[in-house]
């Protein structure tokens, strides 16, 4: 179990760091928690930091929560190409742990040959590490890091470990910097990127549907 885990693990990092070989127009999904993370533990305000004209060019300002820059802090060392290498590789290395609990065996571990895999590596995406806490409580604190995610698969996947540790989380990053919440909250109105469906012509459509 150990072997197929860190085998998947790198051949997913390695893939990333491939693909990440060339330049690109876009940064990783990565890039913007792992810059909260090092700014964060310079004891700079990373809301104010992050976005278009700013000392961490971006497209976007910073739309991630405090708990995604804490949660980063682990890779926050590295340069940005190997963060992204490494965060990518943990993820589906949690993955294949979490879905080889019961047998090796397992057919879901076509997961880490499907398309929707490649582009989480392509992209550098929370996805492997947000799916394994689905089917592992003890990782449910990850939830706090991608809320508007976490809030849906605790839907799906209720767990009163998953919750409870998403709580403390949060409130363990709002000890470390108390003052995170209204500049998370300030910066997502910039947001123009994403929208929600349901606001879209014949978006209600998709709730009668659910």
């Amino acid at each position: 179990r150990l072997i197929c885990t860190l085998v998947i693990g790198i051949v997913v990092g390695a893939y990333a760091d491939l693909f990440w070989s060339h330049p690109r127009s876009e940064p990783s999904d990565f890039q913007q928690p792992w810059a909260a993370a090092r700014l964060l533990a310079q004891g700079k305000n990373p809301y104010e930091l992050i976005g278009p004209g700013r000392p961490f060019e971006h497209r976007w300002p910073l739309v991630y929560p405090a708990t995604a820059a804490v949660a980063s802090m682990p890779f926050a060392w590295a340069s940005p190409r190997v963060a992204d290498a490494l965060f990518i590789g943990f993820g589906a290395a949690v993955l294949a742990w979490a879905l080889t609990r019961h047998t090796l065996a397992n057919p879901q571990l076509w997961v880490f040959a499907s398309f929707p895999m490649m582009v989480s590596a392509q992209t550098v995406q929370w996805s492997p590490l947000l799916t394994a806490a689905a089917v592992t409580p003890a990782l449910g604190f990850l939830f706090a890091a991608k809320p508007s995610i976490g809030l849906a698969i605790l839907t799906a996947y209720p767990s009163r470990a998953a919750i409870y540790g998403a709580t403390a989380f949060s409130l363990l990053t709002i000890l470390i910097w108390p003052f995170w919440v209204p500049a998370w909250l300030t910066n997502l109105p910039s947001l123009t990127h994403m929208i929600a469906p349901i606001t879209c012509w014949g978006g209600p459509l998709i709730l009668l549907a659910l």
